[in-house]
């Protein structure tokens, strides 16, 4: 049987917390010395408990007003809207002319939105 060395240092009691985005969104889990109090940026905390949480990272915002998770709703952006923004962003911002067939295919985009009403 193996002595323990005297004076053998023992490591700090640690828990387990659920780290967050700025926003609030789950980015993962860590573990921080027991006692430990997390930063509050805007209202938002830096981690809370995150106990036996088996949440996936990502998936779930921080409601600090309830105390809980709660799942983040995605918007499925269709390819051809998020293509065209950025053309337009491009066009935009940095002044950068369009071929007519691009122009001509932003045009009927915009005019198709309009006529639908969004």
């Amino acid at each position: 049987m193996a002595k323990k060395a005297k004076g053998a240092a023992k490591a700090a009691p640690t828990i387990r917390v659920a780290r967050l985005a700025p926003d609030g969104i789950l980015s993962g889990f860590d573990e921080v010395a027991a006692g430990s109090a997390a930063a509050v940026i805007d209202g938002m905390p830096e981690w809370v408990d995150g106990g036996d949480c088996d949440l996936k990272p990502g998936r779930y915002r921080w409601n600090p007003q309830l105390g809980r998770f709660d799942a983040v709703k995605r918007m499925k952006v269709e390819a051809e809207t998020a293509i065209i923004d950025m053309f337009k962003a491009i066009r935009d911002q940095a002044g950068i002319d369009m071929p007519a067939s691009t122009a001509q295919w932003i045009s009927d985009f915009d005019k198709r939105k309009e006529r639908a009403g969004q």
